[in-house]
């Protein structure tokens, strides 16, 4: 198992740009002062090291904790290769599942709030520690986006999120919320 002393014999982490050095190396492709690590197709960067591929913001809870996390690391606004110190987070995956961005096939704009063609209303749910809670149906969609918006609000599981999509959207349409 990787240890912080053998990430810190290979690598240098810059807590200010997110970024990993090399400062040893494993072999001759690598040159000591470069860049480690590559972008990696779901857009995490990722660096190998002794053979075993790496995310990096898991090797930047090793070098600046001592441990590799044993929950999930977040991107605070949710910016992929963004490493930095003060934009990743080791928090439970129910915590991260919070600010997950809305699907592609998302029609409201809104996360949790969808349209229903057998009622002609918009519904509203949340899942909130693996239970999925129907919020009610509503004539327009921001009606269902308060709602889901208001349960949040009270419940304190919900309160590990520091980003709420549809809390943006919602004051980038003039609402106080």
């Amino acid at each position: 198992m990787l240890t912080q002393v053998r990430l810190k014999e290979l690598l240098h982490y810059s807590p200010g740009t997110g970024l990993f050095t090399w400062v040893g190396s494993t072999n001759l492709s690598i040159k000591v002062g470069s860049i480690a690590g590559y972008k990696s197709g779901d857009g995490y960067i990722r660096i190998g090291i002794d053979g075993k591929s790496y995310s990096a913001q898991r090797l930047a809870h090793l070098y600046m904790e001592g441990y590799l996390p044993e929950y999930e690391m977040d991107h605070k606004f949710g910016i992929k290769d963004d490493n930095r110190w003060s934009e990743i987070r080791h928090i439970t995956h129910a915590c991260n599942m919070q600010n997950k961005k809305k699907y592609r096939n998302n029609s409201s704009g809104f996360v949790g709030v969808y349209w229903s063609n057998s009622d002609g209303r918009w519904k509203s749910q949340i899942t909130i520690n693996g239970c999925q809670t129907f919020l009610g149906t509503y004539k327009d969609k921001i009606s269902a986006a308060l709602a889901r918006i208001a349960l949040e609000d009270q419940c304190q599981d919900w309160k590990c999120n520091n980003r709420n999509v549809n809390r943006v959207k919602l004051r980038l349409l003039g609402y106080s919320v």
